[in-house]
Formats: C-alpha cells, sequence, structure tokens
C-alpha cells in the first residue's frame, strides 16, 4: 500500500508499548486505552484479527466500541477466529478445564460482543466486511445468526513475481508440507495417512512446529514410515520456502477447515501439484483436476497423486495451468482492490 500512496499507521493492541519497522513500515504496540485516544486521527480503520480478550490492555472491544460510538468508517478483514464459535473448531476440544473454559470464554463472551458490533455497525451503514472467500462469508453469518451485507470478496494476494513457475517434473515424487503442528485443524494426520497408500519411492518433507510435533512423530513410527516422512522442526522465510518449492513437485495440504490457504497457492504458482483435502473453501480456489487435486479421504488423494505424477506430461500440464491462474490473485491486483474498497468507506 505504501508504493500505493497510501499512508498507513498499523496499530497493535497489547498490554505493553513498543515500536518496530516492519517491511519499512512502522509498527506500533499499544494498549487498548492509548489507540482508542487516536481513532479520530484516521480517514478509516482496517481490522485485522482484533480479537476480544477479557480484562485486559490488550482487549479489542474497547476499539469496537468506541469505533462504533463515534461513528469511524472501517473494514474488518475477516479471517475466520474473530467470528467462529468454540464449536466450529470443536476438534480441538480435550476434555480438560482450561479448554473447557476457552469455549465458555468464545461462545459467551467474544462472539455475543462481535454480534453486536456487526448488527450495530450495519444498522447504521458504517462499514465493511471483507472476506477471502465465500465459504467464509457463509461462516460468519452461520455463526453469528446473521446477515452480512454488501459482503466483499478479496483473496490474500500472492506474490507471483517472486513465487513464479517453474518445471519441477523431476521432483514430482517429493512432497512437501508446511504447517503449524499447534492446532488440529491442519489434519497432519491425513497428511500422513495419504503416503500410507503412496508407493515407497515417494518422500514427504514435514516444516512446522507445536505442541502435537512428539504426536505426529509416534504416528510416523508406529506405521514405519520414518525413512520417507522427515519432519523438519522450524517454520520457514519467504525465501528459503521459495527453495523449497525448488525441489519439491507435489505441495500436500490436508485440513479440516481452511478459509483460503495462501501457502499451497504460492507453491502452486511456483510450479507444484497443489493437493488439499475437498472441504471448505478450497474448492475456490483449486478446481479439481484442472489446476489442482481435491480429495476427502487420504487413499483417494493417493491414488490421484499417483495419477498425475507417474505422467510426466500430464503433471506439467495441470501444473502449468495452475501457476498461470494462480496470476488472477497476484499480490498488486488485490491491494489495488482492497484500497478501492477503503476509499469508498
Amino acid at each position: 500500500m505504501l508504493q500505493l500512496g497510501v499512508d498507513i499507521q498499523i496499530l497493535v493492541c497489547s498490554n505493553f508499548n513498543k515500536t518496530y519497522i516492519y517491511d519499512g513500515v512502522v509498527v506500533q504496540q499499544l494498549t487498548n486505552q492509548k489507540i482508542v485516544s487516536v481513532l479520530g486521527n484516521f480517514n478509516v480503520l482496517y481490522f485485522h484479527l482484533l480479537n476480544i480478550y477479557p480484562f485486559q490492555n490488550k482487549d479489542g472491544w474497547l476499539i469496537y466500541q468506541k469505533t462504533i460510538q463515534k461513528k469511524i468508517p472501517f473494514c474488518m478483514y475477516v479471517h475466520g477466529n474473530e467470528v467462529q464459535k468454540y464449536s466450529a473448531r470443536s476438534y480441538e476440544y480435550n476434555y480438560s478445564i482450561a479448554e473447557s473454559l476457552k469455549w465458555i470464554k468464545k461462545d459467551f463472551w467474544v462472539i455475543p460482543k462481535i454480534k453486536n458490533f456487526v448488527q450495530t455497525s450495519q444498522s447504521i451503514a458504517l462499514g465493511r466486511f471483507i472476506f477471502p472467500s465465500k465459504w467464509m462469508h457463509k461462516e460468519m453469518q452461520r455463526n453469528l445468526k446473521l446477515k452480512i451485507i454488501n459482503p466483499v470478496f478479496i483473496p490474500n494476494g500472492i506474490e507471483t513475481d517472486f513465487y513464479s513457475y517453474q518445471d519441477v517434473s523431476q521432483y514430482r515424487y517429493n512432497l512437501l508440507s508446511i504447517r503449524s503442528f499447534s492446532s488440529k485443524v491442519y489434519d497432519i494426520e491425513k497428511t500422513i495417512e495419504v503416503m500410507e497408500y503412496l508407493p515407497k519411492k515417494y518422500t514427504l518433507t514435514l516444516y512446522g512446529q507445536g505442541k502435537y510435533l512428539g504426536e505426529y512423530k509416534k504416528i510416523i513410527k508406529k506405521k514405519n514410515l520414518s525413512q520417507r516422512i522427515q519432519i523438519i522442526e522450524r517454520f520457514l522465510q519467504p525465501k528459503e520456502m521459495l527453495e523449497e518449492y525448488r525441489n519439491h513437485g507435489v505441495f500436500l495440504s490436508t485440513t479440516r477447515q481452511d478459509s483460503q490457504g495462501l501457502t499451497i497457492l504460492e507453491a502452486m504458482s511456483c510450479g507444484l501439484l497443489g493437493v488439499a483435502t475437498l472441504n471448505t473453501a478450497k474448492p475456490e480456489f483449486i478446481i479439481h483436476e484442472k489446476t489442482g487435486i481435491l480429495g476427502k479421504t487420504a487413499r483417494r488423494l493417493a491414488l490421484l497423486i499417483e495419477k498425475y505424477t507417474i505422467d510426466e506430461v500430464l503433471f506439467a500440464q495441470l501444473t502449468k495451468k495452475a501457476s498461470k491462474k494462480m496470476l488472477e490473485m497476484n499480490y498488486n491486483n488485490t491491494i489495488e482492490f482492497e484500497i478501492e474498497i477503503l476509499n469508498e468507506i
């Protein structure tokens, strides 16, 4: 946005004050009280993951309230976590006291407040809600039991110049997955299961960190897949990700739900075969057997991976088409659309 002449100030709701620079942009971590005191200085507010934390200085609820009271124009980019009930991700529930308290906090404290903010803002036609996918729009309406008026759909953009196409046919038996191990949403169990159904020449490199790491290592060992699945316990910077994309042929992205899934789309832009679970928003971004592969079961995904990797010509045709399709989500195009909406507000 800076390159397009838009003056941006990034304020992060925090329990303490701190200032740093990220990609040339000044970022200020401030308490909610401090942020509220400067809200009137801006033409428009753009909310990204402004979460509600009861009785803390990083609680975003005060900012939501003041936005309505002062009638400050705003847009809210809906990622999911801000508007989904705990029950929307019930697979995380482990019957512990801590998890039960999270459930109560989310469904009986956070969601009613967000619903109140959305209802009030729509009643006075104050702001707009932007979604990465149609599924996320429906999901917000389902969780809040509200109709969202005039939704805007803008997917997260891809830096297609950086994540550019390269023929990786020689690596088409090498699978790659880059995920967090901190949430069950990514369904790493299914990623591992896919490898069970693939011939021994297929390998998987799995990057990630998180509390379920030990559990996934045990599953891999139990299934005798330790020679074919390598877990690398760290996250990657963009240049490192690009290097990994250049040395793998298939990006495997199983998930229980996803509002878009940016990493697999970046991999597809680079020429990898994108393979994902058929659910939630995935069909909006991956056209089955035209730009990638979608399937509900691990066995089905494995069969399709074999089909499109055994035939090198078929692999090249699909991956080239996928990379070309990703150009529609070019980062500059999505940013320009966002600016257009913000200007309207």
